[in-house]
């Protein structure tokens, strides 16, 4: 996530192409760039084929913890897809929900005022910033009756340490 990266490789795919040189190497990281997102949801259909009335709580909306900032981060399509597929979606992010306010409005994406609110309401759990604060998600959803899924986009938490755990980088095999 964040802005520069993919604006950097955008500039360097256009200016070799003006040179007459395509730039299919950097053309390639675009597309898998842009892909990955929506990985996660995959992630989440393996569990919930039918995302409709899907309690799902994105944790973390900025593209890295430390900021507000929201820029190309890989919350908005993943959010996006679950709207789409009228999921029941709930955020929490430290810092960010005024940005996220801007970007979605306040009647498509609710808010959980605190991190154990938003563990204690969901079937299924989106970590998408490595927030530190995140850290003590083992605790929280090992204490509920029901735990939720958690699907680990950054692979902060142990696979092992929690319930139902899926992660990104993870074969089948390894699950």
């Amino acid at each position: 996530g964040g802005s520069c990266f993919p604006k950097d490789v955008k500039a360097l795919s256009s200016y070799g192409k003006k040179a007459g040189s395509p730039m299919r190497v950097l053309d390639s990281v675009i597309a898998v760039n842009q892909d990955q997102p929506l990985r996660i949801v995959t992630l989440l259909r393996h569990h919930f084929p039918d995302l409709s009335g899907v309690k799902v709580v994105v944790l973390g909306l900025a593209f890295k913890p430390g900021t507000d900032d929201m820029r190309e981060s890989p919350a908005i399509p993943i959010v996006e897809e679950l709207l789409t597929e009228n999921a029941r979606v709930k955020a929490y992010d430290p810092v960010a929900q005024n940005e996220a306010t801007k970007m979605f409005g306040n009647t498509r994406l609710t808010f959980a005022d605190s991190l154990e609110t938003a563990v204690s309401s969901a079937d299924a759990l989106l970590l998408l910033t490595w927030w530190p604060e995140f850290k003590i998600l083992p605790d929280l959803i090992s204490s509920l009756e029901n735990p939720p899924l958690l699907i680990d986009g950054r692979r902060m938490v142990g696979k092992y340490t929690v319930p139902r755990y899926e992660g990104i980088g993870l074969s089948n095999a390894a699950n």
